[in-house]
């Protein structure tokens, strides 16, 4: 990898893209292609099928996927690419298994964490008006997400989300991490918007998804971040669902309005 040759970056972009189609596709075809849970724990009355103008073609699926896999497999690779081709020179410091296995094991937890501020802060600056307007909006068309929706973005977007690893340039850690961290971040991002409150599979055994997440596709100006981090409770833009909670949005929008006005006016 210390050269740019097209046989090891195809590697890394067919193996990327393989799981992402393993990852996204499985839950899809699960969920809304054999509906093997059917409407329970749905989030939304109405199943993604019917056409709609504002997604490429009409099809909420096919912009989806479009998105996910031109721009975000793309981008994906692209940083994980750069990363090891840095290793393979030493332009990054770099630790190892041999030398520290307990603290390569436990940075595996922490790089976990660290995303998930990450992604509050990043989210945050992109719904800023000039950068949601330019990126973020292409997200947003998805009010009923569905697997293929967590990368469903555009390329500026691709770019601040991967950027996770640019930590990397400054904190010794090892090439693993960097691919651990990327896969986290991509693959994740499909069950955080699988449009179900909970997956069931055979036995009656139940996973937990993200309806955390789907109250900010919903209601748009709440839940930056996910329930691993605090920061929307530290900064009142959590909402659980509640009528309580939504009205406190409702009205700290309203307080914002007002104030942008006055500050129009002035």
């Amino acid at each position: 990898m210390a050269e740019f040759e097209i046989g090891w970056i195809a590697h890394i972009f067919v193996r990327n893209l393989v799981l992402m189609v393993l990852f996204y596709g499985g839950l899809h075809l699960w969920l809304y292609t054999f509906k093997a849970q059917g409407e329970e724990f749905n989030f939304h009355p109405k199943w993604r099928g019917e056409k709609k103008p504002r997604f490429l073609f009409g099809s909420q699926l096919i912009d989806n996927v479009i998105w996910s896999v031109a721009s975000g497999c793309t981008i994906w690779s692209a940083y994980e690419v750069i990363m090891m081709w840095s290793y393979a020179n030493g332009h990054l410091a770099m630790i190892t298994w041999d030398a520290q296995p307990l603290h390569f094991a436990l940075l595996l937890f922490v790089l976990v964490l660290r995303q998930t501020i990450h992604f509050y802060f990043i989210h945050r600056e992109l719904h800023w008006p000039w950068l949601y307007k330019s990126a973020h909006y292409i997200h947003h068309k998805n009010v009923n997400t569905g697997p293929w929706t967590g990368l469903a973005m555009h390329p500026i977007e691709h770019v601040i989300f991967f950027s996770v690893v640019l930590l990397y340039w400054v904190v010794p850690l090892h090439p693993i991490h960097a691919m651990f961290t990327l896969q986290v971040a991509a693959l994740m991002s499909g069950v955080g918007h699988i449009g179900f409150d909970k997956i069931k599979v055979k036995g009656g055994v139940q996973f937990p998804s993200d309806f955390f997440h789907y109250l900010h596709h919903r209601h748009f100006e709440c839940n930056y971040g996910n329930t691993l981090f605090p920061a929307d409770r530290w900064f009142s833009t959590f909402h659980d669902g509640s009528p309580e909670a939504h009205e406190r949005m409702i009205e700290k929008l309203r307080a914002r309005q007002s104030k942008n006005k006055i500050d129009t006016e002035s």
